[in-house]
């Protein structure tokens, strides 16, 4: 029936509806309707099909506008793989609420809520919360490796932690400070370069245990000779040697070296055992060498340690065997009877020479400030980790004393971490260890330790943590090889650098995509075209190197964990959770009397049976034989 003119005619079909709203796809059927025009079965029957294609291609379309960009996440879903990371690795963030801040789920838990960052570029950035809002007040025994969203990144784990950053991208802020007030209730260690980690976190450390400020440039803080690490027999020599090979490296390899390194051995168990108090030190060590041959006979003396005797017995038969070795050449000529000189005494010359190796590795001591603070110790190694409570000791170095002492330095940090990587359970005096250790070293290439690849692989057995800080992934990897970066967590600020930027998207990884693609080829007569559909597998790098170097200054990327996690740099100094536990210590660290175990072990020279200097000089064991001329 005709539609009446000026009504509106509302005809529904089966899938389609003349009154819905236009669609892209054509509907035959709504023209046929509009038309008033009776059709037969074969007209419906087309409709039908008409409007099951149109409700098919309207899925289609809705699935291919809803399907998000490909791009590689650090996790999707409600529950990201952080979560089993945590789990696995001990880690868990603190989400702190108004006013006090309060404990959330013990680390086995995953926090609910948290979504991992996309570590590729993202649409849509989330909001910047209050950095009010990131505390770990009762989070501790951890180091902290930056920000994640409204939580804190907790390590728990004993696993080396090497944080890589250009000066000033804030690594000593984010990594650093944190653990020292709030995250960390054991001993720790901390290299102090510019001497603001102690004016900052001092006041901290006092609320966990007692602080120690070592400052070898500046008088009146806590003191500490190396010599009074040395362990008593059967280890009073292993240990002198010890001191001896750090004073000695760096230098180059060859025969002086060697004499000299044989002749501090001797030197340093015959002030321990022989020597006076005031004379058992490093200093004491130097004035002792300066003496030349005199300070050698009195280690020839009867009551000596053999091991000083065969020293200073083994710098005077070399002495004589090269002056007999090298007697016969143009020295012999000159000294002949009748000639018109005397031949010269070239062992008393190569005595010198030793002497002069030796007093030159030693000639900071030449500082009586330096010789002050190192004449006596405060504490002991074991009060590190054996103390009725934790320890912390700043170690301040300030770039010219860095330079200038770099060998002390090296010798102190040395003993520490060797000493303590002896027994698991016992510190070096026989105490049971009490407390882990966290050794924080910041620019520590400067003291060139080769000791230090070698502490990443067995420090953590033995209950000390490393937290290494350094400028340059390639300097690291020059100075150490890649033995070192692999056995570390690696926490990575903004490279300052083309090659660091591409080593850090190599690092990264590659994001596998599939494409999907489609291809169409006419057939016959263009009546029946024929569609073919695939996948393309495409691969692109994670973190571009041009977006590698446009990482924000607030941008860090740990490495470690499985998949690489993009947090966020700390900003303590603006946090007033954390503003008010800055401040320097008042109270200052009571002296260890047990500290100095060598004073008053009486001696052949302490109890006056052998001069410091010898009036009439010793007579060597093996005796110079007459020459015979021709």
């Amino acid at each position: 029936m005709a539609a009446r003119p000026g009504a509106t005619t509302s005809t529904t079909w089966e899938g389609a509806s003349c009154d819905a709203a236009p669609s892209p796809f054509r509907n035959p059927a709504a023209g046929l309707a509009r038309r008033g025009v009776h059709h037969h079965r074969a007209d419906r029957l087309a409709v039908r099909l008409a409007g099951r294609l149109r409700r098919v291609a309207h899925r289609f379309l809705r699935a291919v506008l809803a399907r998000p960009v490909p791009r590689l996440a650090l996790a999707a879903g409600p529950r990201p793989p952080l979560d089993r990371r945590w789990r696995r690795h001990g880690i868990g963030p603190l989400r702190a609420g108004p006013g006090r801040p309060r404990r959330l789920r013990p680390a086995g838990h995953p926090p609910a809520g948290v979504r991992c960052r996309p570590l590729g570029r993202s649409r849509r950035r989330a909001p910047q919360r209050p950095a009010g809002r990131r505390t770990a007040m009762t989070d501790r025994s951890s180091v902290i490796l930056g920000a994640y969203g409204r939580d804190l990144l907790h390590e728990r784990t004993m696993q080396p932690v090497l944080v890589i950053g250009p000066t000033g991208s804030g690594k000593t802020t984010t990594t650093v400070h944190p653990p020292l007030l709030a995250a960390w209730d054991e001993s720790v260690v901390v290299w102090d370069f510019k001497g603001s980690v102690t004016e900052d976190t001092s006041r901290a450390r006092t609320r966990f245990g007692d602080v120690i400020v070592l400052d070898l440039a500046r008088r009146g803080g806590s003191r500490y000779n190396p010599l009074m690490a040395v362990r008593p027999e059967p280890y009073l020599v292993p240990d002198c040697q010890h001191a001896a090979r750090v004073l000695t490296e760096g230098e180059q390899e060859g025969h002086w070296r060697n004499a000299a390194f044989s002749y501090l051995t001797g030197v340093f168990v015959f002030l321990l055992t022989a020597a006076a108090d005031p004379e058992k030190s490093l200093a004491g060590a130097r004035r002792h060498i300066l003496l030349g041959d005199d300070g050698l006979k009195c280690m020839l003396a009867e009551g000596i340690h053999p091991t000083a005797q065969r020293a200073a017995q083994e710098l005077w038969d070399k002495s004589l065997a090269l002056a007999e070795e090298r007697g016969t050449g143009e020295g012999e000529g000159k000294g002949r009877p009748g000639g018109g000189s005397t031949p010269p005494d070239k062992s008393l010359h190569y005595r010198k020479s030793v002497y002069v190796t030796a007093s030159v590795l030693l000639a900071e001591f030449e500082d009586s400030v330096l010789e002050a603070q190192t004449a006596v110790s405060d504490f002991s190694i074991a009060d590190l980790v054996a103390g009725e409570r934790p320890v912390t000791l700043y170690i301040v170095a300030r770039p010219l004393d860095a330079r200038r002492l770099r060998r002390v330095f090296k010798l102190i940090l040395t003993q520490m971490v060797d000493f303590l990587t002896i027994d698991r359970d016992c510190a070096d005096d026989g105490r049971a260890r009490r407390w882990r250790l966290l050794v924080v070293l910041d620019e520590f290439l400067q003291f060139h330790l080769r000791e230090a690849a070698e502490w990443i692989k067995y420090a953590r057995e033995y209950g000390i943590r490393l937290l290494l800080l350094a400028q340059s992934l390639w300097e690291v990897e020059d100075e150490y090889g890649r033995g070192l970066t692999a056995n570390c967590r690696l926490v990575v600020f903004r490279p300052n650098s083309s090659d660091e930027a591409e080593r850090i998207s190599r690092m990264v990884g590659e994001a596998i995509e599939e494409v999907p693609t489609r291809s169409t080829s006419k057939g016959l007569l263009d009546l029946f075209p024929t569609v073919s559909r695939g996948v393309r597998v495409d691969r692109r790098p994670v973190l571009p190197m041009h977006e590698a170097l446009e990482m924000g200054g607030d941008d860090l990327i740990v490495f470690g964990y499985g998949k690489p996690i993009r947090a966020t740099r700390l900003h303590p100094y603006a946090d007033p959770h954390w503003r008010p536990l800055y401040g320097r210590a008042a109270a200052a660290w009571i002296p260890n009397p047990d500290a100095n175990r060598w004073f008053g072990a009486a001696g052949p020279v302490a109890e006056g049976r052998v001069p410091m200097v010898p009036d009439t000089p010793a007579a060597p064991r093996r005796p110079k034989p007459p020459k015979v001329w021709t």
